[in-house]
């Protein structure tokens, strides 16, 4: 199963925009960015879909995102990073989902004062367990700043890799059986695919534990004291995605090691058949290249019975090798 990379910069860009409070929740499919921000609420808009350009660059210079920022809002094989500008804080991070295969796509995020703008390459459901809990009330999300928010969207991203981790541990597990049963080439083709896969996806996930220290270590003023204390967790998690995918890495070598072992062992048995037949042709060649040859004192060829005596003897010949490879148990 191969990795597909992300691809989806067609896609038609749709804006919604959530805005809430301790006591109030709103969502807006459009939202009318000459209006006014109230101070006092939150503001989280997801954009889905990077197709109109000029729209995105029109909402990114009503808020003041930094150039350098908006330059890895489109250019969307960016390594997982994160950029503080003072008074905004912007991260991107790779999502992954399975529809058949696993795909990627980048997510931006960007915060300053109450406003956190999510850029998706298209729309998918890793983040609507948050957008549930605002709704819903639930997790204090309401009652926290933005950080805070922006901590939640991490910790759901991250716990998605979990999901893609368990998918890889199915498929590979379904194709150790197969292996197991009747090695064929294509299976080492798809255990390549895989290996590929899993180092990509590991050189993906594996910048996010850079991005979670630099925060922890007071490098970014924009997170609350009280909220990086989360932080700790989200970095066991991830440790423990990658540390799984080193464990399905190192499964997917035993399995070409296993399919190479497999397939020497049939070669093997290919060639000890060879030997045996060859063992037991070799002397009946033998005998009948002396009855071959053109020589007149032969009295074996004058005899009535001579041909019938020979193929006897060669039968015989062979009976007796094919006892004796029994006996040794070559076969």
């Amino acid at each position: 199963m191969e990795l597909k990379e992300s691809s989806f910069l067609q896609i038609q860009t749709k804006m919604k925009v959530i805005e809430y409070s301790a006591d109030s929740f709103q969502e807006k499919e459009i939202f009318d960015w000459t209006q006014t921000i109230n101070p006092e609420k939150k503001y989280w808009t997801q954009i889905h879909g990077l197709a109109e350009e000029q729209k995105l660059l029109s909402l990114c210079k009503n808020f003041g995102i930094h150039p350098l920022a908006i330059e890895d809002i489109f250019h969307t094989v960016q390594r997982p990073k994160i950029d503080d500008f003072g008074d905004s804080l912007f991260v991107v991070l790779q999502m992954f989902h399975v529809e058949n295969e696993i795909k990627s796509q980048q997510i931006s995020l960007f915060v300053k004062n109450n406003v956190l703008i999510s850029f998706e390459e298209k729309d998918c459901t890793v983040l609507l367990p948050i957008e549930q809990k605002i709704k819903d009330n639930r997790n204090n999300i309401r009652k926290r700043g933005e950080d805070y928010l922006l901590y939640s969207l991490l910790d759901v991203i991250i716990d998605s890799y979990f999901e893609i981790e368990e998918y890889i541990y199915k498929e590979i597990g379904q194709l150790e059986n197969t292996i197991n049963n009747n090695p064929k080439k294509l299976h080492l083709s798809q255990l390549l695919k895989w290996r590929k896969d899993i180092l990509r996806i590991r050189k993906s996930i594996s910048p996010v534990n850079d991005i979670l220290h630099t925060i922890m270590r007071n490098e970014v003023q924009f997170f609350e004291k009280e909220n990086k204390v989360y932080l700790r967790d989200l970095t066991d998690h991830l440790l423990r995605v990658l540390d799984n995918l080193d464990t399905h890495k190192e499964s997917v070598n035993s399995l070409i090691e296993l399919y190479h072992a497999q397939a020497n062992n049939k070669m093997n048995e290919v060639m000890k058949t060879l030997t045996i037949m060859s063992s037991i042709f070799i002397p009946l060649s033998f005998i009948a290249g002396v009855y071959g040859m053109n020589f007149d004192n032969m009295p074996e060829l004058h005899s009535k019975l001579g041909y019938f005596y020979t193929l006897g003897g060669m039968g015989l010949v062979a009976l007796v090798l094919l006892v004796y490879f029994k006996f040794k148990k070559y076969f």
